[in-house]
């Protein structure tokens, strides 16, 4: 029976490692409903580890009646706690995102916790506003509306929309107070009045980054080139 314990113990041991991996890919994805499910499981897992641990005689002068302290999974906190924790590699640093505007163009400069380099994710602003358009309309119920129920996005002449481009645009739309996240529920907008127009009075606070022309290249001595982060 003890042996049978062990290796339940060690296979559970290994389990959660891999759901520790699981929930950091479904984090970096942006899959918030799969990432819940993983804690929520993960939860589980170490709930059955520590009925485990009752079972498994204490080691040789271990005087302790708790399981407490032994060594295990730790256990999957809710929401609240930050995915960062299970993974330190996944924390960002302050400053991200950050957006800028380069012409007609949104660009959202973000940190990558797995390869530790910034990146670079852009979309148009129409695409902005067809998103926006698409969430307020379902948003008018009162619900919090899932991405999952609007994508994949396609524009009005069919072009379909990455999912990096979709989450560049929704990451400014929270940054500027149209977009607010409810948990695992989805997506609100408090409020969908004139919608359009307050969204372009964002866009005209976003510093400019549009590379010059050539012309304006020659005329302007105090233009400094410099090489952006590849999309």
């Amino acid at each position: 029976m003890t042996i049978e314990i062990e290796a339940l113990r060690l296979a559970l041991l290994r389990a959660d490692a891999l759901m520790r991996d699981l929930t950091a890919e479904a984090f970096r994805r942006r899959d918030d409903d799969l990432t819940g499910r993983l804690l929520e499981a993960g939860r589980c897992m170490s709930e059955v580890f520590r009925h485990i641990e009752t079972k498994r005689p204490a080691p040789a002068g271990d005087t302790s009646s708790s399981v407490e302290g032994r060594a295990g999974p730790a256990a999957h906190a809710g929401p609240v706690r930050r995915v960062a924790e299970l993974d330190p590699s996944l924390s960002v640093p302050e400053g991200y995102p950050r957006f800028h505007r380069e012409g007609e163009k949104l660009v959202k400069i973000d940190w990558s916790g797995k390869k530790r380099v910034e990146y670079r994710h852009a979309c148009c602003l129409e695409d902005v506003v067809l998103l926006a358009s698409r969430l307020c309309q379902r948003s008018r119920a009162g619900e919090p509306v899932k991405l999952s129920e609007i994508t994949p996005l396609e524009t009005d002449e069919g072009r379909p929309l990455p999912n990096h481009q979709v989450y560049a645009a929704v990451d400014w739309l929270k940054e500027i107070g149209l977009l607010e996240k409810h948990g695992r529920k989805g997506y609100m907008m408090p409020d969908v009045s004139d919608l359009e127009g307050r969204i372009a009075a964002s866009w005209s606070r976003l510093p400019d980054q549009s590379v010059p022309s050539d012309d304006t290249r020659r005329d302007s001595a105090a233009y400094s080139e410099q090489t952006p982060t590849p999309v």
